[in-house]
């Protein structure tokens, strides 16, 4: 694999799991001999990091906010994009991260290799409590504009890329997301951690994420008012979202926290006993459960978290219901050493550099082989 370039058209850098799956992607296939670069807006929400070769499109007419979903200052960011792609990206391969990317890829005339990271028919009518039906149907319009518009299409969940195959009769490979672990928390630094959000000695939930509806946050808080009618618990809600609007849960205690930095990242898992994830079925990955199993912390998650990903029995899973979680919770913390031990091994096993720029570097030389066919122009 030889030079390329990923095209996310987000803010970056954020926490949120987007923004780290493609980075994470990008430090992969580097750290495999390769030269990738990821592109961006270039609104900046810090400095980028240093290991990261992170190349920004010109200035955009609207301020581009960290929060996930349509909005008017997507909507004209993609248009700068779309005016600017073509010297961005220079005649080097790309891969298009979600399907704002690869509408504008399309949109270009450029080839490209669509990795979808959610499907939009099953996400848009999330936001929003209104026109279910025409977001879906909007959503699916875009997913098919991704895939058939592409020379090769990813997906970065089995589920995912076996929903997006069987709907558009596309082939569409599985992507496993990269991730490494971290090194692991001392005992020391989880009591920092837990007098720094005064938690004291109760049994601390975490939600790390945004809040929209997808997220399954009432759920959790379900869940853990459960679960505090038996033991002091303490829902730790991590976010770069606005928590203002976080309405009061009777009978629970609720600390919020940023999720702005990895210092953030690594001071609220270190004061965690257990991650709690209850994703709607958007048959994307959801990044807080990599995170947790590298930052050594049980997971308890809804099986519709899962997007068909081969997670061990002794990885912590149950069904869609604020009860089971909260019972399964007690088996997580009883058996904290085995969880973590087993889902070190299982990113190790599933989520290697290696695998993921194997993947990469197939659907790139594949891409390239292809003739000119309708809808992926030659560039």
């Amino acid at each position: 694999m030889s030079s390329a370039v990923h095209l996310l058209c987000a803010p970056f850098p954020t926490a949120q799991g987007t923004q780290a799956s493609v980075a994470a992607f990008v430090r992969a296939a580097n750290a495999c001999g390769a030269d990738h670069a990821l592109l961006v807006p270039s609104e900046s929400h810090g400095d980028a990091p240093e290991d990261l070769p992170v190349e920004r499109l010109g200035r955009l007419p609207m301020k581009l906010g960290a929060r996930s979903g349509p909005s008017l200052a997507r909507v004209a960011s993609d248009l700068a994009t779309l005016a600017r792609i073509r010297g961005c990206v220079r005649g080097r391969p790309l891969f298009a991260h979600n399907v704002e990317a690869a509408f504008i890829a399309a949109a270009a005339r450029l080839p490209f290799v669509y990795v979808a990271h959610t499907s939009m028919a099953d996400e848009l009518p999330m936001y929003g409590r209104r026109g279910a039906t025409t977001k879906r149907r909007l959503g699916a319009m875009l997913d098919r504009i991704a895939v058939t518009a592409s020379r090769r299409s990813l997906a970065i969940t089995p589920e995912l890329a076996r929903r997006l195959e069987q709907r558009f009769d596309r082939p569409v490979g599985y992507l496993p997301q990269p991730w490494h672990a971290a090194e692991p928390r001392s005992e020391r630094e989880r009591q920092n951690a837990r007098e720094s959000l005064a938690v004291g000695d109760a049994c601390v939930v975490l939600h790390a994420g945004n809040l929209d509806r997808y997220q399954g946050l009432r759920t959790v808080v379900g869940a853990a008012r459960a679960l505090a009618a038996t033991r002091p618990t303490i829902l730790l809600v991590a976010t770069e979202s606005d928590t203002a609007g976080l309405p009061p849960v009777e009978g629970l205690r609720v600390v919020t926290h940023s999720l702005a930095r990895d210092a953030d990242r690594r001071l609220v898992h270190a004061a965690a006993d257990v991650v709690m994830i209850a994703r709607a079925k958007t048959h994307g990955l959801p990044i807080k459960m990599l995170e947790a199993f590298a930052r050594d912390v049980p997971v308890v998650a809804t099986r519709s978290s899962l997007a068909g990903l081969a997670l061990a029995d002794e990885l912590i899973t149950t069904d869609d219901d604020p009860a089971a979680l909260a019972i399964a919770i007690p088996k997580a913390l009883r058996e904290t050493l085995a969880i973590t031990s087993a889902a070190r091994a299982y990113l190790a096993r599933r989520h290697s550099d290696r695998e993921a720029t194997a993947v990469l570097d197939a659907a790139q030389r594949a891409s390239v082989a292809l003739p000119r066919t309708r809808g992926v122009p030659n560039a």
